[in-house]
């Protein structure tokens, strides 16, 4: 049933690209090219556990979505206080973990 409901266009597009993009990175760099692999199996790992939660429940409950706003804003009120990277102030570092916080505040 979960290969009926989904959009092919959109997830074969997305694959596409994604090929094309490690297959320019292994003709320039094949130490970047199996850390962007890595990442890609991560991300389709996440993609296919997004699909399988049903988020709906938890929209119903206003005390859960104004603990995640709440998260967005103290992660991006702590990007005033973090070292600027590259001359921008969006970034936490954590080890040799970088996050950008606008990234879960546009989710959240």
């Amino acid at each position: 049933m979960f290969l009926r409901r989904s959009d092919w266009i959109l997830t074969v597009s997305l694959f596409v690209l994604a090929a094309a993009s490690l297959l320019i990175l292994f003709s320039s760099d094949q130490a970047l090219f199996r850390q962007q692999l890595l990442w890609y199996g991560v991300g389709v790992v996440a993609m296919l556990v997004m699909t399988r939660v049903d988020w709906r429940p938890l929209v119903n409950y206003p005390r859960v979505m104004y603990g995640v706003y709440a998260v967005a804003i103290v992660l991006l009120v702590a990007t005033l206080f973090a070292p600027p990277i590259r001359g921008v102030r969006g970034w936490l570092v954590f080890g040799s973990w970088q996050f950008q916080t606008s990234e879960f505040a546009k989710i959240a």
